[in-house]
């Protein structure tokens, strides 16, 4: 990182901002060629949830590399100025990389949907976990691959000027 005085370590500060995103995305390598995504996704504190379907380029990637890079980013706001190249933005954002595993496990299935559902907003009460569970297990939900992936951070912070 080239400016040292903008980056954040305090990892409580880190978490506040990927807790405070709604989108994460995710950066992929599909051979030679970069692929990102937005998704929606879960923390837990120590890993990141995904939900995708069972088939498509994004699990294909994945089987053939697991190593991902991703990137939150809130606060957005542009600073403007009277020439151009003076103008900015001041926003804060985590960068990290590492690899995706695939959840297999149902019960853990279950906790990472729950855990995506937490960071979007919605619940998962009791019952709605047995009608899931009772659907996913039947082969009829829509939530057939989870991905786990377990990841070092680094956050940048762009403060005000």
């Amino acid at each position: 990182m080239r400016r040292n005085d903008r980056e954040i370590t305090d990892r409580r500060a880190i978490d506040d901002i990927i807790r405070r995103s709604r989108v994460c995305r995710l950066g992929l390598c599909d051979g030679g060629q970069p692929y990102i995504v937005p998704m929606s996704f879960g923390y837990d504190g120590e890993a990141l949830y995904f939900h995708a379907a069972s088939q498509g380029r994004k699990i294909d990637v994945l089987t053939k590399n697991n190593r991902v890079c991703f990137e939150f980013d809130i606060l957005h706001d542009v600073i403007r100025a009277d020439r151009p190249c003076r103008w900015g933005m001041r926003y804060e954002s985590v960068i990290g990389f590492g690899t995706a595993e695939h959840i297999w496990d149902l019960q853990a299935r279950e906790k990472a949907l729950a855990c995506i559902m937490r960071q979007c907003g919605g619940l998962m009460d009791r019952s709605k976990r047995r009608r899931w569970r009772t659907r996913w297990s039947s082969g009829c939900g829509s939530m057939r691959s989870a991905a786990k992936h377990v990841c070092e951070i680094v956050a940048f912070l762009r403060p005000p000027p």
